[in-house]
């Protein structure tokens, strides 16, 4: 099995037959011969001091997507959906981790599912992030980047934003506006306070509407020129 190389961070299988048991099987269950599998990322378990997270795979079809957990028993936990009745994704990156988090309409409630992950091959789910969005706005295509200049507002924003619109924005899409908050605090002293919202930028594409903020502190005690990691969402 050729995902055993990799026991710590997510790849890309290629082939149904390189995920390991019983994550194969659920997946072929939930595939028909109308089905096309364009992206299958397989995320082995991962154990921290203070948590464990289950291993995961996500396939994206011609048709839906899939997410495959680990559950408890040596069970499996089953989240699919359409691309008509997905309802947002989000993208959270904080330091050597990750989470991708999609809300779903399942029987008229809704629903989501969350995978936790490496941010050492966090490009692999941005590339499925991709696919998800461009499946959900009917785009087969991509423009070419070189069509699509950056709006002058992304220059005034701070350099830690630029870089993450650069990073997580879809390639071809142009920025038509864009919104940038500071974070605001409560407490006089420098040294003494607490953050109530963190620093964000709201931006607008031609097709999505992407908030990107740092995660909120919860110490009372720092200078307010700490930089935190960003948060995405779409």
């Amino acid at each position: 099995m050729s995902v055993s190389a990799s026991d710590r961070f997510a790849s890309n299988v290629k082939r149904l037959d390189e995920l390991p048991e019983p994550f194969q099987s659920a997946v072929l269950q939930h595939l028909s011969p109308q089905h096309h599998i364009r992206l299958m990322v397989w995320g082995p378990a991962s154990k921290t001091i203070r948590s464990k997270s289950p291993a995961a795979v996500l396939t994206v079809t011609n048709k839906d997507w899939i997410v495959v957990a680990e559950a408890q028993h040596e069970n499996t936990a089953v989240a699919r959906c359409d691309f008509a009745n997905t309802l947002l994704i989000e993208l959270t990156s904080i330091l050597l981790y990750g989470r991708l988090k999609i809300d779903y309409v399942n029987e008229g409630r809704v629903e989501f599912i969350s995978i936790d992950f490496n941010t050492v091959m966090e490009r692999l789910y941005q590339e499925a992030i991709q696919l998800l969005i461009d499946e959900m706005n009917g785009v087969s295509l991509e423009l070419s980047v070189e069509d699509k200049p950056l709006n002058p507002l992304f220059h005034a924003l701070p350099l830690k934003f630029q870089n993450a619109v650069l990073e997580y924005k879809p390639g071809s899409r142009a920025i038509l506006s864009v919104l940038h908050w500071s974070a605001v605090f409560r407490g006089n002293s420098r040294w003494i306070h607490h953050e109530l919202t963190p620093e964000a930028i709201l931006l607008l594409t031609e097709r999505e509407l992407m908030l990107i903020s740092e995660d909120k502190a919860r110490s009372w005690f720092g200078s307010r020129q700490t930089r935190k990691h960003a948060n995405t969402e779409r």
